[in-house]
């Protein structure tokens, strides 16, 4: 980002980054993220207090503050039929529009079990019943279209990996050098495009009035 070669506004990343809270805290501040989580991520939400709890008569004092209530997981927002599913269209896929259910509500972060910032908060729930839930620290006003522009953000990417690892041997790289892996990698998305170029070029006309040139 300091190099300027980089131009962006959001991160996207997976559970395994959207789980790390060191990688989300590196995140420039003049960056938004939008990371997914997994379903036992415990969140607040409401904002609690955060006090030192008063002696019991028993035990040694509590010295730390705790918060006023505990956190929940995200599955549990997930199943509360207070915040209803809307049913909505994510956008256009390789079969087709995106359908899904969605929830976008505002969280705070629980850190070491006291609350951090507030968060927006947004499920999905394909068609298959999957569950999918991200964490996105954009203010608070941010319509929920952007979020849900956000949602599938990633999925280009991941659907040309996909491609490249089941048909051009993207993961069969056995070199032992970065210059060697970076010309692998090279070559398996120049093929990519080449044959994105056939795909489109020989597609199906499903216009019958269309030019067939």
């Amino acid at each position: 980002m300091d190099s300027g070669l980089f131009p962006a506004r959001w991160v996207g990343c997976d559970a395994a980054f959207g789980r790390d809270k060191s990688f989300l805290d590196s995140i420039p501040t003049n960056l938004s993220y939008f990371a997914d989580i997994p379903s036992n991520l415990l969140v607040y939400t409401t904002m609690p207090d955060v006090s030192v709890p008063p002696y019991g008569g028993k035990g040694r004092r509590a010295l730390k503050p705790a918060a006023s209530f505990a956190p929940v997981p995200v599955s549990a927002i997930a199943a509360d039929s207070k915040t209803p599913w809307t049913s909505v269209t994510l956008g256009e896929g390789a079969k087709g529009p995106i359908i899904a259910d969605e929830k976008c509500v505002l969280v705070v972060d629980c850190r070491n079990n006291l609350p951090g910032e507030w968060l927006w908060l947004y499920i999905r729930r394909l068609s298959d019943n999957t569950l999918k839930f991200s964490l996105c620290n954009a203010p608070s006003d941010t319509p929920v279209e952007t979020l849900r522009a956000l949602a599938i953000m990633r999925w280009p990417i991941e659907q040309c990996f996909e491609e490249c690892k089941s048909n051009l041997g993207m993961d069969h790289y056995e070199g032992r050098s970065w210059n060697l892996w970076h010309r692998h990698m090279i070559f398996v998305f120049v093929a990519h495009l080449f044959l994105l170029e056939l795909r489109l070029r020989f597609q199906k006309i499903t216009d019958p009035d269309a030019d067939p040139g």
